[in-house]
């Protein structure tokens, strides 16, 4: 997981700051992999977010959640890209993305 997050940094922003075509849509999709296979690796680890009690649907739900949305979100980014830029976007990422650092996890999913 730790790879694929450092594999979605590096790419993300080779992708925000190239102007290479060719470095524009290699990276893109090297990012869109990267992006893919956290998905793989993280969906195993998730059901431990949630007490035994309700983790099934804690699951469902979260994950249908996360579909819903994707098809949403794609809409907010390309108002923001057309706006601002692709950095912008990436800023929006860091700024919506949960705060866990140096908290346990009880502390983020009590």
């Amino acid at each position: 997981m730790v790879l694929t997050t450092v594999g979605i940094a590096f790419f993300g922003f080779s992708f925000a700051l190239s102007t290479n075509v060719v470095l524009i849509v290699g990276s893109g999709v090297l990012l869109t992999l990267a992006n893919n296979w956290l998905i793989a690796v993280f969906h195993p680890y998730a059901a431990e977010l949630f007490p035994t009690r309700i983790r099934a649907l804690a699951v469902g739900f979260s994950f249908s959640w996360s579909r819903l949305s994707a098809i949403l979100v794609g809409y907010w980014v390309a108002a923001i890209l057309a706006g601002v830029g692709q950095f912008g976007v990436f800023v929006m990422i860091g700024i919506f993305g949960p705060r866990t650092n140096g908290r346990r996890l009880e502390e983020v999913s009590p």
